[in-house]
């Protein structure tokens, strides 16, 4: 690996080597270095692709890009599924950050946003509307 270490991954001998080959081709597409907020470890849905070594959380808190950028850069990929979190904090800002995973391609290309609203999570399906709604500020 050129951009990231063993140690950034909860099991890193868990970790899907394609996943770990996409993250590290967004890396040098995008130039600045990625957080690596989760991958095998932390509390998830009980089937979640997380514990499978199929995801990761991440966040680019130095990039100057908006997140819908950021997005769309995420997607040149071949991600299966993206989940875009505007809400996630980095050093006590917001910064936004997002959902990477290889699910099985029988439930392929799965899009959606995670908002917090009224103190609880919600998944809203990732539309033209819905970019526009929360991801351009």
């Amino acid at each position: 690996m050129k951009y990231f270490r063993e140690s950034e991954f909860d099991d890193f001998g868990k970790m899907n080597p394609d996943l770990i080959d996409r993250l590290e081709a967004l890396r040098a597409y995008v130039a600045t270095p990625i957080i690596i907020t989760s991958s095998t470890g932390g509390v998830h849905e009980p089937n979640s692709e997380h514990y499978k070594g199929n995801a990761v959380d991440i966040m680019l808190p130095n990039t100057p890009k908006s997140l819908l950028d950021q997005y769309l850069a995420v997607e040149r990929f071949g991600f299966h599924g993206v989940g875009v979190y505007p809400h996630w904090q980095y050093a006590d800002e917001i910064k936004g950050g997002f959902h990477l995973d290889l699910r099985d391609f029988d439930d392929s290309f799965a899009r959606w946003i995670g908002i917090r609203e009224g103190g609880k999570n919600q998944y809203i399906a990732l539309n033209a509307e819905n970019l526009l709604k929360y991801l351009i500020n």
